[in-house]
């Protein structure tokens, strides 16, 4: 018996033909990795639409207190929320990120603690302040000062301009009370901050 590439019949062995040798078809995959599309570095990310803020965020104090829209009160005195923890921005002012006026927040400093401002006479220059909204919104602190009652009325016009002509341009103004002589606060704690 034989049997080497061929078929044995009978007694014979009849050669058979190889197998057809047609060449395998080739399939070239490619494996497509999508390029990630690059964030855009934070001072070219697009600014977030003005609108009302809603959260005031000042890191180096850790305050964090909720905002709540309010509105001129009689004699055009803007007092701040009833509740101490919450933080005020007073609804005629410039919204964050308007490149026009004043955004203008306000809180409590109480005298024995809880006040959402307590420690806003201590925010220094340079110092970052976040108010958020639809987005978030940085500013850095340009001046922290303390302004007699009286001259906050006279000055009012310079400190919470909302027009082109108030000095400096767009701003994040914060007030609170300071200056606790025992029975009541005799000045303002006005911070000014600038957009960054």
């Amino acid at each position: 018996m034989v049997f080497a590439g061929g078929v044995l019949t009978g007694r014979r062995l009849v050669d058979t033909p190889p197998p057809s040798a047609a060449p395998a078809p080739v399939v070239e995959t490619v494996t497509v990795t999508p390029t990630p599309t690059p964030e855009p570095p934070e001072d070219e990310a697009p600014a977030p639409v003005p609108a009302a803020p809603t959260r005031l965020v000042v890191p180096s104090l850790d305050i964090k207190a909720p905002i709540v829209d309010i509105a001129l009160g009689p004699d055009a005195v803007l007092e701040p929320p009833e509740d101490p923890d919450v933080t005020g921005w007073w609804d005629g002012s410039a919204q964050p990120g308007d490149t026009v006026g004043r955004v203008v927040i306000t809180g409590h400093t109480v005298s024995n603690g809880g006040g959402a401002l307590d420690l806003l006479p201590e925010l220094d220059s340079g110092k970052v302040v976040l108010v958020t909204e639809t987005g978030r919104h940085r500013y850095r602190v340009t001046d922290n000062l303390v302004v007699s009652y009286r001259e906050v009325a006279e000055r009012a016009r310079d400190i919470f301009g909302q027009t082109e002509e108030s000095p400096g341009g767009a701003r994040l103004i914060l007030v609170t009370c300071t200056d606790f002589n025992g029975e009541f606060y005799e000045s303002n704690s006005i911070v000014v901050a600038e957009p960054v």
